[in-house]
Parts: C-alpha cells; sequence; structure tokens
C-alpha cells in the first residue's frame, strides 16, 4: 500500500466473495494488467479500485448511471444482496438488464455487468466502514511501528482476563526482541507497564500482577496502593501483615506464588506456598500482635529461617515442578520452559519447532514429515461415529504452541505420556488446513524416557570448592546407567587459576529431575550435556 486508499481497500476486500478479486486489485494495481471498468460509463466510479467491483456504494452508482435507478431504487438493490433472497435478486436483475439495454447499453454486457454485481452480493462492504476500520489499522500500525513496547503493553492491558491472547501478544514481542519481566511484587503494576533504564533503551514490559490468575485486578490495585503508599514488600511476612485477608487470602498467594512475584523477596516458590496458612494467619492478627511475634521470634529473617527449618526437602520444587506451576497461574511459561532441559537431546534429533514447520508448509505447500518436541498443554477426547476414541492435544514448545490429533490406537498406547506438563516427542505429519497448521501425529514417544536411554556425556562444573567425595556420594545411587561424567573445576597454580577435567570411574543414569538436584547444590554452576553419536 502505497496511499490510505489502499488500505480502506484491503479492509474491504478481505471478505467472502470480493476476496476472489484480490490477485486481480494486486496486478492491477502494479501495473501487471490494465484495469478493466466493464462499460466507458463506469471509468469514474471504478477508476479508484482499478476496475474491481469493491464497495456498496460503487454498485449503487453503476446501477444508477448504466440503468437510470433512483437512488432509492439503487439502495433497494443493495438491501436485496445483502438479504441474498433469490426471488428478489431475480426481480433486481430484469430491472437491472432491461434499464442498461434502454440506455444503449449491449444485453450481453448488461448480464455480464449484473453477475458481477451478483457474486459480490451480500458481502460488499459500506465504503465508510471500511473507511474507519483503515483507520484504526493505520493508527495501531503507526503505533507498533513507532512505540512498540507502549503498543504491546497497552494491547495486553486490554485483554488482561484474556491468557490465549496475551500469550500471542507475548510472542508478538519476543518477535519484536522485546523483553518481558516477570510478574514482581515490588516492581509490577496491576496492569503492564514499560519500564527503561535509560532514555535510550528501547524499553521492556513488566507482566501485570492483575493478569495472573485467581486474583483479579482490583485486589492488585489494592496492593500496589499500598506498596506506593508505604514502601517496598521486605518479606513475605510484611506483604502478609500489611493486608486484610479480606484482600490477600489464600489462593491469591498461592497464585501469586506460582506465578513468581515474590522471587525477588525469597526466589524459593515451594517455602513460601508450604507456609501461607501461617502466613495467612499473621495477615489476620492486628499490628499488636504481630509486634509480640516479631518479639517472640526475634524478626521476620528469623520467623523466615524457622519456616525454612519446618520445610522437609520433599517439598521443594524441581524445575519441571516450578514451571508447571508457573504455567497454571500464568496460562503459559514465562521464566522458562521445560524443553530447554532437553536442548541437546532435540538438537541429535533434528527436533522441528513449531514456527520452523510453519515456514516450511509456506514454501512447499503440501504436506511434510516432521519430528517435534512439546509439553502437553490440554488434551480433549472425542469419540467418532464409529466409537473409536481420538485426541486433540495442545503442545508448548520454544517457539508457540500447536496442536496434534492423536487417532484412537496411539492414544491407547499413550495416555501415560499425555498428561499436563509432559514432555514429549512427537513423530507425524503436518499440513496446512484453511488458516492453520495441522500435525497428525504417528508416534509418541516420552522425552524423558528418551533421554534416559541414550548414552550421554555429562560436564558438571564447579564455581567453588565441592568436595569430590560429596559429588560422588550424591550420584551413587544412580550407578548403572550409559551416562559417563566429567567434573570441570578450577585449581589455584601458583598463583593461577587452572581448569581441570576430572572423569569420574563408571557409568551412570541421570534423570532430568537429578539434573536440576545437581544443579541447585551449592558451588555447582552448570551441568552440560552432550549425547554420543550411536
Amino acid at each position: 500500500p502505497d496511499r490510505f486508499e489502499d488500505i480502506v481497500a484491503v479492509v474491504a476486500l478481505f471478505r467472502p466473495g470480493p476476496m476472489e478479486n484480490i490477485p486481480s486489485y494486486i496486478s492491477r494495481k502494479h501495473g501487471v494488467n490494465k484495469p478493466d471498468y466493464m462499460d466507458d460509463k463506469l471509468e469514474n466510479v471504478l477508476k479508484e479500485t482499478y476496475g474491481i467491483m469493491i464497495y456498496q456504494e460503487q454498485v449503487m452508482q453503476i446501477a444508477q448511471i448504466l440503468s437510470g435507478f433512483s437512488l432509492g431504487k439503487a439502495d433497494l438493490l443493495r438491501r436485496a444482496m445483502g438479504k441474498k433472497i433469490k426471488s428478489e435478486m431475480d426481480a433486481q436483475r430484469s430491472s437491472f438488464i432491461d434499464g442498461a439495454i434502454s440506455r444503449g447499453t449491449d444485453q450481453k454486457k448488461a448480464q455480464h455487468i449484473f453477475d458481477q454485481i451478483e457474486k459480490f452480493a451480500g458481502y460488499g462492504f459500506n465504503k465508510s466502514h471500511a473507511a474507519a476500520y483503515a483507520m484504526v489499522a493505520y493508527q495501531t500500525g503507526y503505533l507498533k511501528a513507532n512505540h512498540p513496547v507502549e503498543f504491546l503493553a497497552a494491547t495486553m492491558t486490554m485483554d488482561i482476563n484474556n491468557t490465549d491472547k496475551i500469550n500471542v501478544f507475548r510472542e508478538d514481542a519476543g518477535n519484536l526482541k522485546i523483553k518481558i519481566f516477570p510478574p514482581d511484587i515490588n516492581c509490577s503494576d496491576a496492569v503492564f507497564s514499560v519500564e527503561r533504564e535509560n532514555s535510550n533503551d528501547i524499553g521492556s514490559i513488566r507482566f501485570a500482577l492483575g493478569a495472573i490468575k485467581n486474583v483479579g485486578i482490583a485486589s492488585m490495585k489494592t496492593v500496589v496502593l499500598e506498596r506506593n503508599k508505604n514502601g517496598r514488600y521486605k518479606s513475605i511476612f510484611d506483604f502478609a501483615r500489611r493486608h486484610d485477608t479480606s484482600v490477600v487470602n489464600k489462593k491469591l498467594i498461592e497464585s501469586l506464588v506460582c506465578a513468581g512475584a515474590f522471587d525477588s523477596i525469597d526466589s524459593n516458590r515451594a517455602l513460601i506456598f508450604h507456609n501461607i496458612e501461617r502466613m495467612i494467619q499473621i495477615s489476620s492478627k492486628n499490628s499488636k500482635e504481630n509486634k509480640a511475634q516479631e518479639d517472640l521470634f526475634g524478626n521476620e529473617d528469623n520467623e523466615q529461617d524457622n519456616a525454612k527449618v519446618s520445610l522437609s526437602k520433599e517439598n521443594l520444587w524441581d524445575d519441571k515442578e516450578k514451571l508447571q506451576r508457573e504455567f497454571e497461574s500464568l496460562g503459559f511459561y514465562l521464566s522458562a520452559h521445560p524443553l530447554s532441559n532437553f536442548s541437546t537431546v532435540l538438537s541429535s534429533l533434528n527436533v522441528s519447532s513449531i514456527s520452523s514447520v510453519e515456514e516450511s508448509l509456506s514454501k512447499k505447500g503440501s504436506p511434510i514429515a516432521v519430528t517435534m518436541a512439546g509439553t502437553v498443554v490440554t488434551k480433549k477426547e472425542r469419540v467418532s461415529q464409529k466409537g473409536s476414541r481420538y485426541a486433540f492435544v495442545k503442545f508448548s514448545d520454544l517457539s508457540g504452541e500447536f496442536e496434534a490429533t492423536v487417532f484412537s490406537d496411539l492414544l491407547s498406547n499413550s495416555r501415560d505420556i499425555l498428561e499436563d506438563g509432559n514432555p514429549v516427542l512427537i513423530i507425524g505429519k503436518a499440513e496446512v488446513d484453511g488458516e492453520f497448521t495441522k500435525i497428525l501425529a504417528q508416534k509418541l514417544s516420552s522425552l524423558e524416557h528418551v533421554m534416559d536411554n541414550k548414552p550421554t556425556n555429562y560436564t558438571i562444573t564447579l564455581d567453588n570448592p565441592v568436595k569430590l567425595e560429596d559429588i560422588e556420594n550424591f550420584l551413587k545411587t544412580h550407578e548403572g546407567g550409559q551416562d559417563k561424567i566429567t567434573i570441570k573445576t578450577n585449581v589455584d597454580k601458583r598463583g593461577k587459576a587452572n581448569t581441570v577435567n576430572i572423569n569420574l570411574n563408571g557409568n551412570y543414569n541421570l534423570s532430568p529431575s537429578l539434573i536440576n538436584k545437581l544443579k541447585s547444590i551449592p558451588g555447582i554452576s552448570n551441568v552440560e550435556s552432550n549425547f554420543v553419536s550411536l
């Protein structure tokens, strides 16, 4: 488009009926083909749209000029097109052709022109409506092009209660290289906001507290108002004490914790989650009783220390549980994605993301064989007319979400791995179905099982002194697999740090959950994997 009228035309053309004329409109606009006005008398009416009928007003003008219709009679033609009643259109056809012949138009040409009008019937757009939509499109396009961060933050706020739409905008932000910071009880507003470090910073979007499920925007406005009035929340107990239970209840705090809103205060989400009842009790007491509670335990830090002591190791969340709870609170993964733990195996298996599959389909057009991976988001089972069960399973990968159809035999053999949050390897076919990408699953495997059964070399990097015996003792119960382990550490030699690699004896069986536990050990900075070629 190089003028505003082109945007108006795009709005009117993108409808059933007129949509058939899009290729002709494009070729005529760019001079590939000449406009065809069907009759010289219609050039002034159709010149703006290169001889193609797009607007209702054009049909009315054609009827006036060619067949001598009055404005009132032309409006009756417009109404008849909208109703698509055959008897009315037949009457209008006779009247149109008779009027055109009486004014010197050849009968065959008159019939051809009305045939074009009839194709247009029922779908023609009022030009003023198309112009209004085009103006909104131009304004939003300008805002997105020149103020993308503010535009997306405002758009997300507009749909703050629609998780699916927020996820679409989040993916859009990713494509534009715009960061979205996670929700933070001390930084987030109730709505989506823009953060900048300086005037030269393009800016980032801070996730809205009000967009977290089960919290309510009104409650979050109260939380933000209290923070702005009396300062940042110093601890989870400080947060609990500063709010009445009518505003802050157990379900609300659970959602905030699972979404990561308290991570800047205490990153151990399990610790807070399993002590919510205790905090609710504190928040329900008056300030005098709260002071007595502090005196009894010493201070807030001691109170949190006591909470940590009371929390058994079995209650701690691994990455999988942490991310699954985050997904349930936000509607998508934000801080990380479960598939990140499988990056090496995905690469070794040449797994394609949904975005790359869609790109391949757009180039080839025909169905393609695919190997994909994703975590299960939802599974909807259906029964066919023949009585067999099948399912539509929605998956999430690092580039977006996609849906796969799983038929009866495969479904009955795969139900155990098609649970929410499970990482799955999908082999099948992909094709374009209208505006959507259709995935037909032919084989499903647990990614964790694939990882367990593929020999791997692991490198554990240490950044602080950790006794080698401690790591070996930790791994003793996981001997007997196919995995090899190398310890990478720095040793001080004559004042210089030298990297030393220590190969552990024996073979091990490291699962994703065990790798996450290894990463949580103080002194271990990283655990890298490299799959062995078979």
